[in-house]
This record gives structure tokens, sequence and C-alpha cells, in this order.
């Protein structure tokens, strides 16, 4: 009888430690210590999937050529070059017989992403031109041709022609061959989201 009661004892000492310390200790400590550990290695997964991501596309971006990558900076810049490209212009409509006679360039716009928030990555950024200039109707198509074929992203917004007047001389006639050409250009650029 005495055997079983000290079984029954150490028994009901066992239950009573367990309730007591080892289940509170388990609950409290063990079990979150897991959970952190077990997230841990979530993302450290995951920072080893992004490692290699980024490696293949580093390889990729390695595999292009160097003057396709001069191409792909002409044709969206990291910065938005607005001097360079108002001078690129300028020349442009030199060559096509076309006289730009002012132009205007108004503040970089930040792309916003498809909520409508701003984007926080490096993103598309974009700046509009307000152009005039005179010249015949083919100069001006040559114009618009070398913006069309221009390396730089360009979206030609809006255009609005204004004839020019006729009389009887044939001066006033070149005169009204040429025309008033006044456009809005909205240029693209790609801009870090620390600048905007």
């Amino acid at each position: 009888m005495n055997n079983r009661l000290v079984i029954l004892i150490e028994l009901l000492f066992v239950v009573g430690l367990y309730f007591v310390y080892i289940q509170p200790t388990y609950s409290d400590t063990i079990v979150p210590l897991n959970a952190q550990i077990t997230a841990t290695e979530a993302a450290q997964i995951a920072a080893k999937q992004y490692t290699s991501k980024e490696s293949q596309l580093q390889n990729q971006f390695n595999q292009i050529s160097t003057a396709n990558r001069t191409r792909l900076d002409q044709f969206l810049p990291a910065t938005a070059h607005s001097v360079h490209f108002l001078y690129d212009l300028n020349t442009l409509a030199a060559n096509a017989g076309f006289t730009l006679s002012k132009f205007s360039a108004n503040t970089q716009t930040p792309a916003t992403a498809q909520n409508g928030r701003a984007a926080t990555a490096p993103s598309v950024q974009s700046f509009t031109v307000d152009l005039s200039g005179t010249g015949s109707y083919q100069s001006f198509r040559t114009f618009l041709t070398g913006l069309e074929h221009s390396l730089r992203l360009i979206d030609v917004q809006s255009i609005k022609v204004t004839a020019g007047t006729a009389s009887g001389s044939s001066a006033n006639k070149n005169a009204a061959q040429n025309a008033t050409y006044s456009m809005t250009l909205k240029v693209y650029w790609l801009g870090d989201s620390s600048h905007v």
C-alpha cells in the first residue's frame, strides 16, 4: 500500500508540474519562438528567391549588347534632360525646314500605379512640352516623322493648325502655304522615386 501511495503522490506531482510550469512555459515562450523561427525561415527562402531572380535578371541585362543598352537609355533615359531634348527638337525642326517660334516645358509628373497611388519603385515619369512653329505642310510632316523616329519615347498629345492668309502677290502666296502649328508633346523618362 505504501508503494501505491508513493506512486500516486509522484503522479500528482508530475501532473501538477505539467500544469503549473511546463504548459505555461511551452505556450508562452516556446510556441511564439517556433512561430518566429518559421517566419524567419520563410523570409530567408523569400530572400534567396529574390537574390536568385535578381542575379538572373542581372545576367540577362549583362547579355544585352552595349549598343542596345545605349539605345535603351536614349529611348527611356534615367533623367529628364529637358534642355537636351529641346535642343534636339530645334535641330529636328531646322533639318525639316520647320521654324519653331516658341516652346515651354512643364513640370515633371510622376506616373501613378493602377490604384492611383504614386509608385514606390523607379517609375516612368513625364513632362509636357508646348511648342508652336511655322512652315509648310510638308516640312511639318517631316518634323512629325522625325519625332516618330526619335529614340525618345514621345506622345503627340494635341495638334492645332492655323492657316496662313492669302493675298494677290506671289510673296503672300508663299505665306499662305505656310501655316502655324501648335502642339503639345508628352516626353517620358525613367525616374527614381526618391527624387519625386
